[in-house]
């Protein structure tokens, strides 16, 4: 066995190990805490994303999360609207379509614009118009 050959069969068995440990990890999150593993999930696309750091990919994850439950309105867009307004505070309906794919890897423009008016009537968010354009807040 040539010198790389030794160093590939390293490399494969630590990636095993290291899955194994990802396993466990999500396994323990599940049992302490059910919203934990949708947390991680989501922060992990947002730090592959958007380059933002494991933390502050968790924190927004977390409070975009808890804000969608707080108006009973928990589904992967709607969190993903809220997550993009965290991260951005005011956008057109163009862009945060585009973050939300970004996001999710698909999104379309008439979806979020009903989860929009959802999110306007519980007060979240605030939609303003200007001429062609209509611009996107958080309203909290």
């Amino acid at each position: 066995m040539s010198e790389l050959d030794e160093r590939l069969k390293r490399l494969e068995e630590l990636l095993r190990l290291v899955l194994i440990k990802i396993s466990k990890i999500e396994e323990l999150l599940l049992k302490t805490n059910s919203n934990a593993l949708e947390e991680v999930r989501l922060a992990s696309s947002i730090m592959l994303s958007f380059s933002i750091p494991a933390i502050e990919a968790l924190e927004l994850a977390s409070k975009a999360i808890k804000l969608a439950r707080s108006v009973n309105l928990v589904d992967e867009i709607t969190i993903s609207i809220l997550l993009a307004l965290l991260m951005k505070d005011r956008v057109t309906v163009s862009e945060l379509t585009r973050i939300v794919r970004k996001i999710r890897g698909k999104a379309s423009r008439r979806i979020i614009t009903e989860r929009l008016k959802r999110l306007e009537e519980s007060n979240i968010v605030k939609l303003n118009k200007r001429g062609t354009r209509t611009w996107v807040s958080l309203s909290i």
